[in-house]
């Protein structure tokens, strides 16, 4: 991967890193209050919800790096809205516009990439690439996080913070201009002799007529969504959690905790990539070790709600995310091996928004916990249901396909998907 994106990639998610610990108390500096922080967050994520499909699918067809810098005019404009926003009209606006820029930016930049070292290395460099990715991505979120902290300190109107988002994101534009190249590219052998999909009908017929032709792929969409399910009560409720459990001059460790967190994502890609390494040809192999890593994420979940001191809560976070680490590279190793390039962006898009469906089902269940019981409770219950969702699914597609080979005979298992 060629220096100046290597910096793209950083830069982009060192933006998200800068943002997402003080988003809340952005907005209330720049006209919500903390009653009406959670409709303007509302705002952000409806618009990501409702463009995210269209903006993937937009890649494939108008290009991925015209839209990736599209994805950095909403997000810059969002930021100068939001700096100059003293009531909720503008700041609403602003977020509608943040929540553009980051359905608009999502997969978009990472498809190219992908796509280039496919058609430089073969899928050979799948698990290398990847890995690479996922590296930058978490040692530019942790250093944003960090950063977004100290600024916070400095200046409790968040003003500091927002012009320093107004710079990388005019970085990020300028390198985007200079050194993003997109050349057509040539099909896939999977794509060889079919028509090229030229109008958004066409693409989204395509698209979906993809999925019942490969199993992994509709596995790996209801995946997304207990995946979102997950995650989503981890970023809602550790914080406050940890800090019942802090002394009173230990405030500062939760950046500290969230900077280890990305952090052990890196180790964990680091470690599933030479797992993934060793079972280059052992298809069955790729696919178990991603169930295994799958199984394994919701047991530090189900921990929290037993630890009594704070290091030791701290030691499940960090462990969770080295597992999440290891299993999205499993994940996007195996995903991009059968995606075909004229929907790779749309596919990233379309996993995106199933996340985030399952964070709206987070969102609900929880509050619903919450009423009479303990944040424990919401840690025992929404562990086991995805433990239990996720068991239940690898059962049944593995049990789907075990019948297929018994019944199809070896031209079955030739078009098999892994």
């Amino acid at each position: 991967m060629k220096c100046s994106h290597k910096l793209l990639f950083f830069l982009n998610s060192f933006s998200l890193g800068l943002l997402a610990p003080v988003l809340t108390m952005v907005l209330c500096g720049h006209g919500a209050t903390l009653t009406t922080a959670s409709l303007f967050t509302g705002v952000f994520s409806l618009t990501v919800v409702i463009s995210e499909v269209p903006s993937g699918i937009a890649a494939d067809l108008a290009g991925r790096r015209k839209i990736f810098i599209l994805s950095h005019i909403f997000t810059w404009i969002s930021f100068f809205l939001i700096l100059l926003s003293r009531h909720t009209a503008l700041l609403a606006v602003g977020c509608v516009f943040l929540g553009l820029g980051r359905s608009f930016s999502s997969g978009s930049l990472e498809a190219l990439e992908i796509e280039q070292a496919l058609e430089e290395h073969g899928p050979a460099c799948l698990e290398r690439v990847n890995r690479l990715l996922s590296v930058i991505e978490s040692l530019a979120l942790a250093s944003g996080a960090l950063l977004s902290g100290y600024l916070g300190h400095l200046d409790s109107s968040y003003a500091l913070i927002l012009l320093c988002l107004l710079a990388v994101e005019t970085l990020l534009l300028l390198l985007a201009f200079l050194f993003v190249r997109e050349q057509p590219g040539h099909p896939t052998p999977a794509e060889t002799g079919r028509k090229k999909e030229t109008s958004l009908s066409e693409n989204l017929s395509s698209l979906f007529a993809l999925m019942p032709s490969t199993a992994f792929l509709k596995h790996i969409l209801a995946k997304s969504v207990v995946l979102g399910l997950f995650l989503s009560a981890v970023e809602i409720y550790w914080q406050p959690d940890l800090l019942k459990l802090l002394p009173g001059q230990l405030t500062w460790i939760p950046g500290a905790v969230s900077c280890l967190g990305y952090l052990g994502v890196t180790l964990g890609s680091t470690a599933g990539a030479r797992l993934m390494a060793r079972l280059r040809s052992a298809a069955s192999g790729k696919w178990s070790l991603y169930a295994f890593l799958r199984l394994m994420l919701p047991i530090p979940m189900f921990l929290f709600a037993l630890c009594n001191a704070w290091y030791v809560f701290a030691l499940c976070y960090i462990i969770l995310y080295i597992l999440l680490g290891a299993a999205n590279l499993a994940e996007n190793t195996l995903l991009h091996s059968i995606v075909p390039n004229r929907h790779r962006a749309s596919m990233l898009s379309l996993l995106s928004l199933f996340t985030r469906g399952g964070g709206l089902i987070t969102s609900v269940l929880g509050s619903i916990l919450l009423k009479n019981s303990t944040v424990s409770t919401v840690w025992i219950c929404i562990s086991i249901l995805a433990f239990l969702l996720t068991l239940g699914g690898f059962l049944l597609f593995f049990a789907f396909h075990h019948h297929t080979a018994e019944n199809s005979g070896p031209s079955s298992r030739s078009r098999r998907p892994l």
